[in-house]
């Protein structure tokens, strides 16, 4: 789908594809019954789409009809293309039973905003700021208009969607940097806004609005879009910044520098440097941001007790901010709501997280973000899983799967790994192993290339195969090398001793479970299999004492919470261990 702009040539037809489907000619918009049936509107919609092809007869067959067609298909498109040309006119499209394709003589605003995107991206390259900036403008007049084929729920139209996402993040990045170069700062500000938000990944925004903030006078507002990005990217990705933000960071840490112990020194070990400024300068919004980074990066590290206490301050300043009916508001509010219940799912604290998931989901599908709509589908499997529901919590799992599928986020090995998980939970081992390895052959972040082995390796172990999985553990903790997360080296180092019976290893997991910050009565009940393989290797090594402490935590806090189903095997581990010491 490349730019071929119409221009005005042909019949002067224009067709609108962003903010819902609309034919125009002669700038007078068509009536439906004056361009056919539905499936001849969605015939026109898809040769637009596509426009820089010709599409086969059998492809359109499948793309208006799916599994179900008419008796004759090709018959029935030609039909469609027939009552489309005596409404359009003859030229309209061209092509026959071999297949079809859109006049280049009539225009769309899909394919119009790529040219103007490429052209702004080619002008901003050649120094001709200005000239970017008005074409990055024209982009985005006609692709903030709405979302794409609004109402097709059709593949193509989703790949359309996907298309126009693309182009918008590309049209705000130029317009942010082009608005920059110009000085026009409340126009950069919106489009690096807007872009970030769009993509919390995105470097290029991210530096944008740094560099806004600094050049308006904001060094400290600049230094939390830096720790907020570096905080997600940690998060998501498990890697640093690359170098051109660090350096950009560094920038503005050498021109703003105080003098040590001033009010506004900035402490490099202070990792929450970033929420106090915000807090001081009564940024609400940033406040809370930089508190759910720290929720979630301490949930990670298994500091559960900071990590309940930063996600409740977060929610305290985002309903303060959503409260005064600030611009934006709501977005930070199911921030914060989505840094709470990932603390309080690690912990199995079911009641605590069922109340933040109520106000969560139908907030976050108001808004109509998929992104943590995703992650929110996925908590609310969990006291499905407590009870023993396997089934109906896969089918959670799988619609989140879904919902990142259709967000493009890349995190469907962490979804089918825990298909495997809630498998072997269930006893199904074969079916455990079909999805363990079918996540070991997806693309995986640095953080999720160490915890999918390790979920594959305890099934491999509870299912005798311990060479294979000593081999996956030991891959994984390379991967835990590269972003020392707790919570996911944890993961490797358990089952690792319980299948080498290495007194180093056992000892380094055992200081690991004993440094896990948890509220009075809690445990991390998700993580129960790092407490089992740990238990088991002590139970090995004949220390069944050592294997009921390590337990006992994990089945105190699993009966008072009711995340009882998935510690089955850890109570009969303990009755053996109550046996051993007979």
């Amino acid at each position: 789908m490349r730019a071929q702009a119409g221009g005005s040539a042909g019949p002067g037809i224009r067709l609108r594809l962003v903010g819902g489907f609309e034919v125009y000619r002669g700038g007078r918009s068509l009536k439906s019954t004056e361009i056919g049936s539905r499936k001849a509107r969605s015939l026109l919609a898809l040769l637009a789409v596509y426009r820089d092809r010709q599409i086969a007869a059998d492809r359109v067959v499948e793309a208006l009809w799916g599994a179900d067609p008419p008796r004759q298909p090709a018959e029935n498109v030609a039909t469609l293309v027939s009552r489309l040309r005596a409404a359009l006119g003859a030229e309209a499209i061209s092509g026959g039973r071999n297949g079809y394709r859109l006049s280049e003589g009539i225009a769309d605003d899909l394919h119009d905003s790529d040219a103007f995107v490429a052209d702004a991206e080619a002008r901003l390259a050649e120094g001709e700021v200005s000239s970017a900036l008005t074409a990055a403008r024209r982009a985005l007049d006609l692709l903030e208009a709405g979302e794409v084929l609004a109402g097709e729920t059709w593949a193509w139209a989703e790949e359309a969607r996907m298309w126009h996402g693309r182009l918008l993040q590309r049209a705000r990045r130029v317009a942010a940097e082009g608005a920059l170069h110009v000085g026009d700062l409340d126009v950069a500000r919106t489009a690096a806004e807007a872009a970030l938000w769009a993509d919390p990944l995105d470097e290029t925004a991210g530096r944008a609005l740094i560099r806004v903030h600094e050049v308006a006078g904001e060094p400290a507002r600049a230094l939390i879009v830096y720790e907020q990005l570096r905080a997600t990217l940690a998060r998501e990705l498990g890697i640093d910044p690359t170098p051109a933000t660090q350096e950009l960071h560094v920038a503005v840490l050498r021109a703003n520098a105080a003098p040590v112990g001033t009010d506004c020194g900035l402490p490099a070990q202070d990792r929450t440097y970033g929420s106090h400024l915000a807090a001081l300068l009564g940024d609400r919004g940033v406040e809370s941001d930089l508190l759910t980074s720290l929720a979630v990066l301490t949930t990670n590290g298994l500091r559960f007790d900071e990590a309940v206490g930063y996600g409740q301050q977060s929610l305290v300043a985002a309903r303060s901010l959503a409260a005064g009916g600030s611009p934006g508001g709501d977005r930070v509010l199911a921030a914060a709501l989505d840094g709470l219940a990932t603390t309080y799912a690690y912990l199995g604290e079911l009641a605590e997280l069922a109340a933040i998931l109520a106000e969560l989901e139908p907030l976050l599908r108001r808004l109509g973000d998929d992104r943590l709509t995703q992650w929110s589908v996925f908590g609310s499997a969990f006291p499905m899983i407590a009870a023993g529901d396997w089934r109906r919590a896969a089918g959670r799992v799988v619609e989140a799967l879904l919902l990142d599928q259709r967000h493009g986020s890349g995190y469907e090995p962490w979804y089918v790994a825990h298909l495997g998980w809630l498998a072997r939970l269930a006893g199904r081992y074969d079916e455990a192993l079909g999805h363990g390895w079918r996540a070991m052959s997806l693309e995986s972040t640095a953080c999720w290339s160490a915890a999918v082995p390790a979920m594959l390796a305890t099934t491999l172990l509870e299912t005798g195969r311990p060479a294979e999985a000593i081999t996956l553990l030991d891959q994984s903790l390379t991967g835990c090398d590269q972003h020392r997360t707790s919570a996911y080296r944890l993961r490797c180092l358990a089952p690792l001793a319980e299948a080498t019976g290495s007194a180093a290893v056992l000892d380094e997991a055992d200081a690991l479970i004993a440094g896990i910050g948890a509220p009075p009565g809690s445990a991390w009940l998700y993580g129960a299999d790092v407490y089992v393989a740990a238990a088991r290797a002590w139970l090995a090594k004949g220390r069944p004492g050592r294997a009921l402490e390590i337990l006992s935590p994990l089945l105190a806090a699993g009966e008072r919470t009711g995340w009882r189903a998935p510690l089955a095997g850890a109570r009969r581990l303990a009755d053996r261990c109550w046996l051993a010491m007979r």
